[in-house]
Order: structure tokens, then C-alpha cells, then sequence
């Protein structure tokens, strides 16, 4: 991985993790759950939003007609978005 892809992700991970910190948690984190969450659940969320994203986009000539595309825009795109960008560090429940 070349340098440049190294500061993106670490840029994503930044900005991801302080739009966290902004909420106001319900109970306090343990160290070990906010690391994790940091490390791991955050740039997990982001790339499941990406592919949810894109999967959607794939679906939608199939679902649009059926009337499932605000349920599978739920489900795929504005949920992981929401576990991603919305909860706060150190909560894994959601």
C-alpha cells in the first residue's frame, strides 16, 4: 500500500472516529470497545455502506419495479451509514 492510500484511510478512520466523539454516549466505553471500534467497526461499516451502496444500485432495475427499493435503500445504504457515522465510539449495539 503506497503512501498516499496509507493517509486516506487513516483520514477516513480520523473523521469517522471524531464525528463519533460528538454524540454524547449513554454509557461510558471501555477502552478495549472503543479501540476496537476505532480499528475495526469503523472502517467496517464504511466499506459495508460502499457496497451496500453499490449493490443497490445494481438492484434497483429489479427492485424499483417490485416497490422494494425504499426497503432495500434501508437495509443496504441508510443503515450501515447510520451504524457507521451516527453511533457513538465505543457502543457496538445499535
Amino acid at each position: 500500500m503506497n503512501i498516499k492510500n496509507r493517509k486516506l484511510m487513516a483520514s477516513i478512520i480520523f473523521a469517522t472516529s471524531l464525528f463519533a466523539v460528538s454524540s454524547t454516549p449513554t454509557m461510558a466505553a471501555s477502552t478495549d470497545s472503543i479501540i476496537a471500534d476505532v480499528l475495526v467497526m469503523r472502517p467496517a461499516g464504511l466499506v459495508a455502506t460502499v457496497l451496500g451502496s453499490g449493490l443497490y444500485i445494481v438492484a434497483l432495475p429489479v427492485t424499483y419495479p417490485m416497490g422494494y427499493a425504499d426497503k432495500s435503500l434501508d437495509k443496504l445504504v441508510i443503515e450501515p451509514t447510520k451504524y457507521t457515522f451516527t453511533r457513538p465510539i465505543g457502543e457496538n449495539t445499535y
